[in-house]
């Protein structure tokens, strides 16, 4: 069996153990047939869980792909020797790693619908604005991962590249890119993992992802009289983002051993 199969069939395999000593200390049932038809199979459309994780997944298609993009560029900019690149992109790394991500939401939420073009949804715009500033929020900590990458790659090397009549750009697509991404990946898989969870900020100012979903189900159907269905409420929703950061992490660890070089295990861990 592959070691990622193995690895998946052993946390599958503690996931399930761990829910039957919670069903058992709780005394509740994991197969409510009423829970579950309420939440995520109702007669019409998709469960709130289904589109919760739905949800959950789009938002994150845009906070990763949004957070790599400015924090590479924002991280080549701090370490670069134009003080025009390198002064900005120092501020607004240190000014949002400084503000809380819920902050930015419902600033983003209220304040950037000014640039949502005419004939949009207006909900819609605003919370694809807030999803935005939570990729600028993750671009700030990608930044500093990326900045000490290029950094951790040794002169000499750059030099000798140099050396040997390469332009500025070969050095950086040739030497600097493949090392520094190396040793970049472990903590940007973390990032990334982190990110997925502050997706659920979203709920509020009214997305119904992962989290907004367990609220709304928590509105439509009362569960004072229904403990044990609050508990499979929260179980479901922490397993959805299980799920995710699960295959995200899975897919930064395969890259990771794509990119690996035999030797130099040590200088990426």
């Amino acid at each position: 069996m592959p070691r990622a199969a193995l690895r998946a069939a052993e946390v599958s395999a503690a996931v399930l153990v761990l829910l039957a000593a919670l069903q058992w200390a709780f005394a509740f049932s994991l197969f409510d047939g009423d829970f579950w038809r309420a939440f995520a199979f109702p007669a019409q459309g998709l469960g709130l869980f289904w589109r919760g994780l739905a949800a959950t997944l789009e938002f994150t298609l845009i906070v990763i792909p949004t957070g790599l993009f400015f924090g590479f560029f924002w991280g080549w900019s701090r370490v670069s020797k134009w003080r025009f690149l390198s002064w900005p992109s120092g501020v607004l790394v240190e000014f949002l790693r400084g503000v809380p991500p819920l902050i930015l939401v419902i600033f983003a939420y209220f304040f950037g619908t000014a640039f949502i073009p005419r004939g949009l949804d207006p909900f819609a715009g605003a919370i694809f604005v807030a999803a935005f500033a939570i990729g600028l929020h993750t671009a700030a900590y990608q930044a500093e991962i990326f900045r000490a990458g290029f950094q951790s790659v040794p002169r000499g090397q750059i030099e000798a590249g140099q050396a040997l009549g390469m332009t500025s750009w070969q050095v950086m697509r040739q030497v600097v890119l493949p090392q520094s991404m190396r040793l970049s990946l472990p903590p940007l898989g973390n990032e990334f993992s982190n990110v997925i969870k502050d997706t659920s900020l979203l709920a509020a100012v009214g997305a119904t992802e992962l989290f907004g979903a367990g609220l709304e189900f928590s509105v439509r159907v009362p569960l004072s009289g229904h403990i044990d269905w609050l508990f499979l409420l929260w179980t479901a929703i922490a397993a959805g983002y299980f799920l995710v950061n699960f295959a995200v992490t899975r897919l930064v660890r395969a890259l990771e051993g794509r990119l690996a070089v035999p030797g130099m295990e040590g200088a990426a861990g």
